[in-house]
C-alpha cells in the first residue's frame, strides 16, 4: 500500500457519505484501529485528515457498525471478560472453588455492605461516621469497621434510631 499515494484517502465528509456513518461514528473506527488516517499538508490550507479509501471500502462491506449506533458491544456476550471474571477464573483454576467472606466475618464493610448488615439507613452511619462514633476510613468509598458498627448506640445519635428495620417492625405492630 503506497501511503503518499492521495488518490487512497478520503476526506471526513467523503467518508462520512460512503459510510454513511456520522463523523463521531468515523473517528471510533479510527480509534479502534479499524480505519487508517494520516494528516494531509496543502499549501495555502490548513492541513486536513485523511481516510484511507480500502479501509472505507472494506467497512462498508462489511457492514462494521459502533456500539454507539447497535446499543451492543462489538465483542459478542460470551467473549466479553471482566477483570473480576478473569481474577475468578484463575483463583478457581488454581486454588480450586472459590467463596466469597460472608459479611458477618468481614473486619471491614464497604457503605451498602454496612447498611445492609446493620439494617440502619446509610445517613445515619454516615451521620455516626461524622461524629466519629464508627471507625471509618475514605478509600475508594468509606470502609467502616464492623466491630465498631457493632458496638456503636446509634440511639445517642440525634436521640432516636433511624433504621429501615424500625421502619418496617413498626408497620408490622
Amino acid at each position: 500500500m503506497d501511503l503518499s499515494d492521495t488518490s487512497q484517502w478520503l476526506p471526513l465528509s467523503a467518508a462520512c457519505d460512503q459510510l454513511q456513518k456520522s463523523e463521531r461514528t468515523i473517528e471510533r473506527l479510527v480509534k479502534s484501529g479499524d480505519l487508517k488516517t494520516q494528516m494531509e499538508t496543502r499549501a495555502g490550507r490548513r492541513a486536513e485528515r485523511m481516510y484511507h479509501a480500502g479501509d472505507l471500502a472494506r467497512i462498508a462491506e462489511l457492514g462494521i457498525e459502533s456500539k454507539a449506533e447497535t446499543g451492543k458491544s462489538l465483542v459478542p456476550r460470551s467473549e466479553q471478560t471482566s477483570l473480576v471474571h478473569v481474577v475468578e477464573k484463575a483463583a478457581t483454576q488454581y486454588f480450586g472453588t472459590v467463596t466469597r467472606v460472608p459479611t458477618h466475618l468481614k473486619l471491614w464493610l464497604s457503605l451498602p455492605e454496612a447498611v445492609e448488615y446493620s439494617g440502619l439507613a446509610r445517613t445515619t452511619i454516615m451521620q455516626a461516621i461524622r461524629n466519629e462514633e464508627v471507625l471509618a476510613v475514605l478509600s475508594s468509598g468509606w470502609k467502616i469497621r464492623r466491630q465498631s458498627l457493632e458496638t456503636c448506640d446509634f440511639s445517642a445519635l440525634n436521640g432516636t434510631r433511624h433504621s429501615n428495620a424500625d421502619d418496617r417492625s413498626a408497620d408490622t405492630i
